[in-house]
């Protein structure tokens, strides 16, 4: 009996030193395996919080190359307007018609999607969050003399703000909404 049991304790270290491992199951590691099983249950955590932040990443990224864009839409506008006043050429730009333009690619900046979600409209992910067709001048409570009254009636999204839980205690509030001031007075100078 003896030589039996040393036999397969031999057989159970060549097994380990071949392996690299100490057991081919957890049975094998009687107290370790808690452990073990606990390691294992952190990095798949750890797992799922980097590929949230790889998620929210790569969003971010799509987010600052509209607006950038954007940004770039308001100093063409800029340039634009600027040239309007040029007795010379100004009557030959067609405003109007390039403000439309511009107006209608600012829609489809604010109107991004990744991965099937809309990043401009909070919470509301599943819909378009801007339609500028309700950004009328003739609406009631614009007034061309006040060209400073806000009108975000075109934002079709919520007022939440995106979260993210990045880590076990840490919730990561981000992203922006396409009812900011600053997206609001550049489709407002564009009608």
């Amino acid at each position: 009996f003896q030589t039996l049991s040393t036999q397969s304790r031999v057989t159970e270290q060549q097994l380990q030193l071949s392996s690299g491992k100490v057991s081919r199951d957890y049975a094998g590691l009687s107290t370790d395996s808690r452990r073990l099983l606990s390691m294992e249950d952190s990095l798949q955590q750890i797992d799922g919080y980097l590929k949230n932040i790889d998620n929210v990443t790569q969003q971010l990224t799509k987010m600052e190359s509209s607006v950038a864009s954007a940004q770039t839409i308001a100093s063409d506008l800029r340039t634009l307007l600027v040239n309007a006043l040029n007795a010379d050429t100004g009557n030959d730009l067609a405003l109007p018609d390039q403000a439309q333009a511009k107006l209608d690619q600012l829609a489809g900046l604010l109107n991004t999607q990744y991965d099937g979600r809309y990043l401009f409209g909070g919470a509301r992910i599943d819909a378009p969050p801007v339609d500028f067709s309700g950004l009328d001048p003739a609406d009631p409570t614009y007034d061309p003399a006040n060209p400073t009254t806000a009108n975000a009636g075109y934002y079709q999204g919520d007022g939440s703000t995106l979260s993210v839980r990045i880590d076990k205690s840490i919730t990561l509030d981000y992203g922006i909404k396409a009812d900011e001031p600053g997206f609001e007075k550049l489709a407002r100078a564009l009608v």
